[in-house]
């Protein structure tokens, strides 16, 4: 049985030591990439046995818009695909911006990532935006959103 957790930074850190990350599109992700998190930042997480092995990571944006959160990234421990995980962290992670008072979340995409389009697309997500060559490989990167305040 999973347990779900929303993490603090730096405080939590340690939890994420042996998190395996897969090398994606994104592939500048890793532990290194958390330590540079603050308290601003909000981490929701799947846990089993005690260790991580799925997260959501991100912050409250009003710059973007009020109440929007943007996620800036999204993580399964790579030993730990096609479980379920993901599917039911989402769940938990809906709920609880719901009740901070988030209406609606943002994020980017490589326009290649199509395992990671198809997740976003089947939980609602639109295009709203795309922005040209912004990757190093020059693919856009699409700006995807979905309403979450009904």
């Amino acid at each position: 049985m999973s347990l779900f957790k929303q993490c603090h930074f730096p405080a939590d850190l340690n939890l994420f030591r042996d998190f395996s990350f897969k090398k994606s599109m994104k592939a500048d992700w890793d532990f290194d990439s958390l330590k540079k998190l603050d308290s601003q930042d909000l981490c929701f997480a799947n846990f089993l046995d005690l260790k991580p092995v799925s997260f959501i990571l991100g912050r409250m944006n009003d710059y973007v818009g009020i109440g929007t959160f943007e996620i800036h990234f999204i993580a399964t421990d790579s030993n730990e695909f096609k479980r379920g995980f993901m599917a039911s962290l989402w769940t938990y992670f809906i709920y609880r911006l719901k009740v901070i008072g988030c209406s609606e979340l943002v994020l980017e995409v490589h326009e290649k990532n199509e395992v990671a389009i198809n997740f976003y697309r089947q939980r609602g997500f639109y295009l709203f935006k795309s922005r040209e060559s912004y990757y190093k490989d020059g693919a856009k990167a699409l700006e995807l959103k979905l309403d979450i305040s009904v």
